[in-house]
């Protein structure tokens, strides 16, 4: 991209209609236009976020819900669990073991299926928003998602076959899902803030992506064991068509004109750019590499956390019901928000680098993941948790991956 910088918040300044202009042609520029208003990114967030955040725990548990069914085991509330005094034989021990494998298997088929194409969008759509803006990218992430959550409240309506799920998944994935959605975050905010304020502008996104999280789990399964999977479904779609509305309507584009270039969304040119970013002879490589694979090795731990999280909690001997599963997935995100405001100012106050505040959170969520592994009450998984309070991996790589993508995004 060209080494112009775009207009930034400090440039901007009141004109006697009440519009605001640009200080250097004085031309009004609408809130509606204006990429430097109060709110803009932070609605896209919060009801996006929302939407998938939700939706992770309950389909996991719905695919529960239907190898229960599809093996025919005895017993229609899908709370039932291993450790109910009925399920005292073998036999019964056995039905639940095939329970959690077929359970397992749809669910690694659907997250498969989601995450594949996720990866391989996001390398294409993240270039093409640095040369045809910010709304592109989340017009396609909410378009999938939206298809993504309609689809499968049919499938749940109708108990259609599981490789329709899969379909829907593949569909969210293909629109870009999590990934491409963060990355066009991220470049907007580094469009619209001046460097010194970027670190609180990504702190104050995290934050709203915790707080929603913490309540969204904690909801979550009350919700399930109250009202069914539809209801949940109904709400995430509104969320979804919501966020769309907005961006497409509401949201302006931060991205100057004078910097939009055409072209194509599938260009070759964008992998491209993407193997020069990371093998390009420069100052810093090693270090942004050494950065892309801790964030893969940490982000692939917890996704395999999430991922198991509803087999593991509704086996023996924890046989947690849905409400405690949202329980403990809230806990846990709200541990992780803690942790990254109380740890970063607790380390900066002692003078730990941030790189030492990465190593120091490592150790902590190792710890955690160690202790969940040998759990074997409720209460032991819950203190688990706890130790997230000081695992501050999450924010740091963000401000990290922010600043690094709005040097390269000016610099290749």
């Amino acid at each position: 991209m060209s080494s112009e910088e775009p207009v930034t918040a400090n440039e901007i300044e009141d004109t006697p209609n009440g519009t605001t202009g640009t200080s250097s042609n004085h031309q009004p520029i609408s809130w509606r236009n204006n990429p430097h208003r109060l709110l803009t990114v932070e609605i896209v967030i919060f009801l996006y976020l929302t939407g998938i955040i939700l939706e992770i725990p309950v389909i996991q548990q719905y695919l529960y819900h239907r190898a229960r069914e599809e093996l025919k085991v005895p017993g229609e509330d899908e709370n039932d669990t291993i450790c109910n005094p009925r399920y005292e034989n073998s036999s019964e021990h056995s039905m639940d073991d095939k329970v959690h494998k077929k359970a397992s298997q749809y669910i690694l088929w659907v997250s498969m299926a989601l995450t594949l194409p996720a990866i391989f969008m996001a390398c294409f759509l993240g270039s093409w928003s640095d040369k045809r803006g910010r709304k592109g990218p989340m017009i396609t992430a909410s378009v999938g998602s939206a298809l993504d959550t309609l689809i499968i409240l049919a499938a749940i309506h109708w108990k259609l076959p599981i490789y329709v799920f899969m379909i829907a998944s593949a569909l969210a994935g293909l629109g870009g899902y999590y990934p491409t959605m963060v990355l066009a975050l991220l470049a907007y905010v580094a469009d619209t803030s001046p460097p010194d304020s970027r670190a609180l502008r990504l702190g104050i996104l995290e934050a709203i992506a915790f707080i929603c999280g913490t309540v969204v789990y904690f909801v979550s399964g009350v919700w399930i064991k109250n009202y069914g999977y539809q209801s949940i479904y109904l709400v995430i779609l509104s969320l979804h068509l919501l966020n769309l509305v907005y961006v497409v309507i509401l949201l302006p584009e931060s991205l100057p004109q004078e910097l939009k270039k055409n072209k194509a969304v599938l260009s070759c040119n964008s992998i491209k750019t993407i193997f020069t970013v990371y093998f390009k002879k420069r100052l810093g490589r090693w270090v942004l590499i050494t950065l892309l694979v801790c964030a893969v090795v940490v982000y692939l731990a917890g996704f395999v956390v999430q991922t198991l999280l509803v087999l593991f909690g509704k086996r023996d001997p924890l046989c947690w019901e849905s409400s405690v599963i949202g329980y403990f997935l809230g806990t846990a995100l709200f541990s992780k928000a803690v942790g990254a405001v109380v740890g970063i100012k607790l380390c900066s106050c002692l003078g730990v680098s941030n790189f030492g505040a990465v190593q120091i959170g490592i150790i902590f969520l190792m710890g955690s993941l160690i202790m969940i592994g040998f759990s074997r009450t409720t209460l032991e998984m819950f203190l688990g948790e706890v130790k997230f309070v000081l695992s501050l991996v999450n924010l740091i790589a963000t401000l990290y991956l922010g600043n690094l993508q709005k040097s390269f995004s000016y610099h290749d």
